[in-house]
């Protein structure tokens, strides 16, 4: 009995001394890998990158290493005190656009949505202005481009709110990136602090605003919340040995996912209910990156994309059917104007190192907007562009 008992407590001393070594070995290294991460030592460089510890699209510390990293100080920010920022066109505050004086008693186009919408093509190249030096369009509409980079559709909504009341029976192409649906989680982006939405029951509550202008103020304020870089590198780094089930697991995927659609779910309603209820005839829009056109749902051509990403379209899918919501999908229309086996994604993006639309792409789709809105209005249809499908 006596030798069992004198047997356990060896085992038992073991088993402490191999976990205090294994702790004090975990500690050691993560002091060592802050301090070369955090120091002012050049061989620690490569160390220095927010996508090795945190998601773009999930994380709010992503965007606070990016600020360390970078140390931006946010001096291409045009400040808003609800909606973040806004672009040049568009003015902080009263949200107004200084093409608007040139509607000129035509039928207004109201075009929301982020950078896709934007468009990084001379203006001549972007939706608006393609539509409206076309003369079958001109003559009875005039599309206001509100699209602003880096927005998710929690901004665009808002902007979608405070400009809508301004226009007499607009369209309204409410657009967003399959990506936004990701961004409305996070509390700040590319360029600084952004408002969110929580969902309380049924309906929204907005929060971070006003949103704090002073950037250096709010990275003391909400600070990294990293506990330990060396298991978030782990975890997050592509070069990380662990099996990709078990990384996902550290990373809280499915967590983070089912907030997303629980926060995009809300908001895409509200959009529609406000649309709905004010009668107006509207478009939900989503583009996608043109890698995605021809690919299997689920899949990313050689592997590119992230595995939080593809859930995007079957949630809008289920989503736009359930609730009858028009819609269009900017990758079906680039399908419809190619073929399978020749289709190069690289020919509808800017450059090889930008893969924003060029020209091409945003040619397609506006002709493919331009049918739709002339059909309904023909058709005298006041409640929406769209008919109920996928188009």
């Amino acid at each position: 009995m006596q030798q069992h008992d004198s047997v356990r407590k060896r085992l038992i001393l073991w088993l402490a001394l191999v976990t205090l070594g294994a702790f004090l070995a975990f500690l050691v290294t993560e002091l060592c890998l802050r301090l070369m991460i955090f120091g002012n030592f050049q061989f620690g460089q490569f160390l220095r990158h927010a996508s090795f510890y945190a998601d773009g699209s999930s994380d709010d510390d992503y965007w606070k290493l990016v600020y360390l990293f970078s140390s931006r100080n946010g001096s291409e920010r045009h400040y808003d005190r609800l909606l973040g920022w806004v672009n040049h066109r568009i003015s902080a505050c009263y949200y107004t656009h200084p093409k608007e004086s040139e509607i000129d008693g035509r039928v207004p186009v109201l075009l929301y949505g982020d950078s896709w919408a934007e468009c990084l093509t001379p203006s001549a190249q972007c939706f608006d202005g393609i539509l409206n030096s076309d003369p079958r369009f001109r003559k009875r509409f005039y599309m206001i481009n509100f699209g602003i980079s880096a927005y998710g559709v929690d901004q665009i909504f808002l902007l979608y709110q405070a400009t809508v009341d301004r226009f007499q029976n607009p369209i309204v192409i409410f657009s967003f990136l399959d990506d936004d649906l990701d961004r409305s989680v996070l509390h700040l982006r590319d360029f600084g602090p952004k408002p969110f939405f929580n969902v309380k029951g049924t309906s929204l509550e907005l929060n971070g605003t006003p949103v704090e202008e002073d950037l250096s103020r709010f990275f003391d304020q909400h600070p990294v919340q990293i506990w330990s870089y060396l298991y978030r590198m782990a975890s997050f780094c592509v070069k990380s040995p662990l099996p990709g089930w078990l990384k996902a697991f550290m990373r809280g995927d499915r967590e983070k996912v089912k907030k997303k659609k629980e926060v995009a779910r809300a908001i895409l309603l509200s959009a529609e209910h406000d649309l709905r209820k004010r009668g107006l005839r509207h478009l939900f829009l989503v583009f996608e990156e043109t890698f995605k056109a021809w690919q299997p749902p689920g899949d990313f051509l050689n592997g590119v994309g992230r595995e939080t990403a593809r859930w995007h379209k079957p949630f809008l899918e289920d989503l736009f059917a359930d609730r009858g919501i028009p819609h269009m999908w900017a990758t079906k229309v680039i399908e419809q104007n190619t073929e399978k086996l020749s289709y190069d994604w690289q020919k509808f993006t800017l450059n090889p190192r930008n893969n924003h639309p060029n020209y091409l792409y945003n040619r397609l789709v506006a002709e493919q907007l331009l049918h739709r809105i002339l059909a309904e209005t023909a058709a005298g249809n006041n409640s929406s562009t769209a008919r109920q499908t996928s188009d």
